[in-house]
Order: C-alpha cells, then sequence, then structure tokens
C-alpha cells in the first residue's frame, strides 16, 4: 500500500514541445534473408524535457488502437534515485488525457526495482502486481479504443502472465498513438531518468506471436509506424535548457515497427592548457608526442603511422531459446571516440560451420546494431559473432562473441 500511494505522484506526464529538424538515421541490418526492405518516411521531430520514442498523430476520433513491445532494460543504478518507464498509449501528445499501460524501473539505494503499471491520465496511476516485468523479458501491450471506452492489455510474454482493465475517460481525444521511454514527474517536477542503457521496441526486437507490434489504428487503417508517413513524430527527451540530449531514439527499422532507445547521460568536460606545449591536430589521426624544454620553444614530432580502429562486440543476451531474436551490438571507436561511416561486416557460424552475413555503416554514434533471427527448430549449441570494421585513414579492426541456442 506504501508503494501505490507514493507511485501515484510519479507519472504526471508531460507534453512534447516545438518541432526540431529531421531525425537522423542510424543502421539496422538483419542478418537474414526474405524480408522486403522499405526506408522509412518521417514526419517531424521533436524534444521534450521527459519524453522520447515515436508517436503518430490524427484527427480528433481517429485513432483507435495502439500496440507495441519492447525487452524489459536492466538498470544501472549508483546511489541516486532515478526513474525510466515504459510504455504504449493513445492520446497526450497534443491533449490532456493519456490511456497508456507500461513498466517502470526505479533505482533506490543503489538497487533497481521494476513495476507494472496502467493509468487513464489525469486519474492516478495503479500498479498491475500480477505482472512481474523482470529485466529481459518481451512485454506487451495494446491500447484500444470502442464504444465509449478504452481497454488497456499488459502482458509479460516470457512468463505468460497478463492483465485487462478497461475504462471511460472523459474529455479523451483518440488523436495520437505513442511508444515512449520517459522519465516520470512528481509535484516538484520532472524526475532524474535512470541510465537503462538501451532499450529495444518493435517486432524486430521483441517479436510476439500473432500479433504485429509497433502499430496503430487510425481512421480505420491499421499499419506499421512508419507507414503513417509525414503524421509520425521523433521525440528525443533534452534537459530542461534544451541543451542536453538526454534519451535518442534510433530511426525504425526497415519494416517500419521497430526501434531502440538509448540512455545519453548529460558529461561536463574540462579542457587545461599549457602556454608551454604545443600540438599538432590532423584531420586523419596520428600518433603525435610533444617534447616540452624550459625555455620559449616547443619541438613536436608527429608519426605518420597509420592508427587501428577499435571494435566491441556484444550481444542483448549471452543464450536464447528457439523463435527467438539475437541482437548484435557494434561499436567502432578510435582513441575513445566514436567513428562514424565506418563498414561493419558481421558473419555468424553456426555449430555445423554454416554462416550467415550482413554489413552496414555506423551511426555518429560509432553504433551498428544487427539482428540475427533464430529459427523455430534451430542448431542448438554455440553460435560465433565476428565483426571486421574498416574507415578510410585506419587500419581495420576485428571483434568476436559467442552466445548460446538451447
Amino acid at each position: 500500500m506504501c508503494f501505490i500511494l507514493g507511485i501515484l505522484l510519479l507519472l504526471n506526464f508531460s507534453l512534447p514541445l516545438s518541432a526540431q529538424s529531421t531525425p537522423r538515421v542510424h543502421s539496422h541490418p538483419i542478418i537474414r534473408t526474405g524480408r522486403t526492405s522499405r526506408s522509412p518516411i518521417f514526419g517531424s521531430s521533436v524534444e521534450s524535457t521527459n519524453w522520447a520514442g515515436y508517436a503518430v498523430t490524427g484527427a480528433a476520433g481517429s485513432v483507435t488502437n495502439a500496440e507495441g513491445s519492447w525487452i524489459e532494460p536492466s538498470l544501472t543504478c549508483s546511489g541516486a534515485t532515478t526513474y525510466a518507464a515504459f510504455w504504449v498509449g493513445i492520446d497526450g501528445y497534443s491533449s490532456s488525457t493519456v490511456e497508456q499501460t507500461g513498466t517502470l524501473g526505479e533505482c533506490f539505494g543503489g538497487s533497481a526495482i521494476y513495476y507494472s503499471w496502467y493509468e487513464f491520465y489525469p486519474n492516478p496511476m495503479y500498479e498491475v502486481t500480477s505482472v512481474s516485468a523482470a529485466p529481459g523479458n518481451t512485454m506487451y501491450a495494446q491500447v484500444s479504443y470502442s464504444s465509449g471506452t478504452f481497454t488497456t492489455t499488459l502482458t509479460d510474454e516470457t512468463t505468460g502472465q497478463s492483465f485487462s482493465t478497461s475504462a471511460t475517460v472523459s474529455g479523451a481525444q483518440e488523436s495520437s498513438a505513442e511508444w515512449i521511454t520517459e522519465a516520470p514527474s512528481s509535484s516538484s517536477g520532472v524526475l532524474p531518468l535512470a541510465n537503462f542503457g538501451k532499450a529495444y521496441f518493435g517486432e524486430d526486437y521483441a517479436p510476439v506471436s500473432g500479433v504485429i507490434t509497433g502499430s496503430a489504428t487510425i481512421s480505420g487503417t491499421t499499419g506499421d509506424i512508419a507507414s503513417f508517413g509525414s503524421s509520425v513524430q521523433e521525440i528525443t527527451q533534452v534537459n530542461s535548457a534544451g541543451t542536453v540530449t538526454l534519451d535518442q531514439p534510433s530511426a525504425l527499422s526497415s519494416d517500419g515497427t521497430s526501434f531502440y532507445m538509448t540512455y545519453e547521460p548529460s558529461t561536463t568536460s574540462t579542457t587545461t592548457t599549457s602556454t608551454s606545449t604545443t600540438t599538432t591536430s590532423s584531420t586523419t589521426p596520428t600518433s603525435t608526442s610533444t617534447v616540452t624544454t624550459t625555455s620559449t620553444s616547443t619541438v613536436t614530432t608527429t608519426s605518420t603511422t597509420t592508427p587501428t580502429l577499435s571494435v566491441s562486440v556484444s550481444t542483448s543476451q549471452s543464450s536464447y531459446g528457439p523463435g527467438s531474436i539475437a541482437l548484435i551490438i557494434v561499436t567502432v571507436t578510435y582513441n575513445g571516440a566514436a567513428v562514424s561511416g565506418a563498414t561493419v561486416s558481421a558473419t555468424v557460424t553456426l555449430p555445423n560451420g554454416s554462416t550467415a552475413h550482413g554489413s552496414a555503416t555506423t551511426s555518429s554514434s560509432g553504433e551498428v546494431l544487427f539482428i540475427y533471427e533464430i529459427g523455430r527448430h534451430p542448431q542448438v549449441g554455440t553460435y560465433t559473432v565476428s565483426v571486421t570494421a574498416s574507415a578510410s585513414g585506419y587500419n581495420s579492426g576485428t571483434a568476436s562473441t559467442t552466445f548460446q541456442v538451447t
């Protein structure tokens, strides 16, 4: 009971702010064949002090369904109390009500706790004790409207736990559908966003049998997020001054249903200079050594050795079952700085020696996310992921990792 009384203060959802520039594009290559690729079409990019993700807008009374799925992130906690909510809903983008359901992670005392909830805002938010929402589990959420009534459904696909409830909402506009990561609010304002790392939404990352997640029904037409074209709004969370990005969505995947969110904490850097040191810079990274004397002269020598890219690769889980999806995350850097535009080739070697391949270029954050679909009747054993990154002016870098299929 104490938790419920406290949590009612947290989710005071506010609205996205003014429109900004066109969203940047990340790569989401799928390591397989058979699916038709389609370029997503975006409407606009907006900024918010508490929301991030995607919304699709429509005329009043036009939005009757929103469905989504995500892999529940594992929070990284320090001593601070922080929060991160993940949800699907109708309304709230440009209206005063929100009909929504999802999960909430809270860092408290250095540990993370996780809850499920629903809310017909401005009515209070309620905890759903029958759905566990543990990190790594696939969550499915649906909000629908029919004959004056909204229905929210939340299912933990990993455990099979599910909860559904219905209510009427006075003043609801049925004018938008949303797939959101949020820093919730209290009476004193927006609360600190928890470090969730990355949160993966949609059919590509968190498939649900018999359902196309990352979809909506607007004016009687059902489609994936990207299919609504100019009505799609990409939302980035920024600080209250609008100067620091806190939570950034990727572009939609090629089938238009999926994206991932990246936690981007604000950082402060301090630069110190010395009048007795001279440095040399170049558009091509080089190895530089500096010799400083006690006189006013400084000698700088530059080596022409070609630098080598640093590459890391990891998977979203260490073990997968039949019909699941392995997310392969590759990061390319040099001297700790992201290298954008690098070509990354990935190979997955199966236990019997057969292989699957994919390639893409890194985004501005130096990242590529590959998707590997595991069949319904897969080979059991160790799968090896090998990646190679190359870019002009650098020596190629390599990395590898493994995962199990059981």
